[in-house]
């Protein structure tokens, strides 16, 4: 069994990725957006390495976000919701905070879906204030 890769790795197969999109972009207009968001992903991530992990938006900010900008809660689970912009494609969103990689994930999948760096969703979605039942307002 090998070794999962580093951080570092990651990063160079990230931008590796990302430059073998670039000569597609020009034509593709779904490579573009992959490599808008993988481009995202890396400066986001160097971030994290040179200042440590970032707040996260609380799952309710993530979910009061997502109801704000055409996204539908599809049902629920133990776990988390699942939400959907088109019907096509999901995204699991916890219910709680007790899972950072789970949040991060969830973060991750909109960013791609939404063709945006995961760095400004965070941003704006930690701006969303939440009543307390956990609904935005």
């Amino acid at each position: 069994m090998t070794d999962p890769p580093t951080f570092w790795q990651l990063i160079e197969r990230w931008e590796q990725r990302a430059a073998g999109l670039a000569g597609a972009a020009s034509r593709d207009a779904v490579a573009l957006a992959e490599m808008r968001v993988l481009r995202g992903c890396i400066a986001e991530l160097r971030t994290v390495e040179e200042w440590g992990e970032p707040p996260m938006p609380a799952p309710a900010q993530i979910r009061a976000w997502l109801a704000v900008n055409g996204w539908t809660e599809s049902g629920s689970g133990p776990a988390g919701s699942m939400w959907t912009p088109d019907g096509e494609t999901f995204v699991a969103v916890p219910h709680d905070d007790g899972d950072r990689m789970f949040t991060v994930g969830a973060l991750a999948r909109i960013a791609r879906k939404e063709g945006r760096p995961a760095g400004e969703l965070r941003r704006e979605m930690m701006a969303v204030e939440v009543g307390e039942g956990g609904n935005g307002g």
